[in-house]
């Protein structure tokens, strides 16, 4: 047995509370609006939903309002698309 399974792992704990800090603000931006930039859907809404999927993959609990600004994304089609042509084996 070492510190490690004493004391956790420091490392993932600091990257789990950096993670929480962020997803505030966009839990925050997303009350009011229903993707992150101004002009609807574009490339910044791709990026952090491929964030939000790993961290639903890693069993994180995300807050309301990004929930379901995920669950609007992940039923459009192009997105749908774009997993089935990322993950096909």
């Amino acid at each position: 047995m070492g510190l490690k399974d004493i004391m956790g792992n420091p490392k993932a704990e600091a990257c789990k509370k950096y993670l929480i800090r962020q997803l505030e603000v966009v839990e925050n931006h997303l009350k009011l609006n229903q993707t992150v930039l101004e002009g609807g859907f574009g490339l910044a809404d791709i990026f952090l939903i491929s964030c939000l999927d790993w961290a639903v993959f890693y069993e994180f609990s995300l807050p309301k309002n990004i929930a379901d600004y995920r669950d609007r994304i992940s039923s459009r089609s192009a997105y749908q698309k774009a997993m089935k042509i990322n993950y096909s084996t």
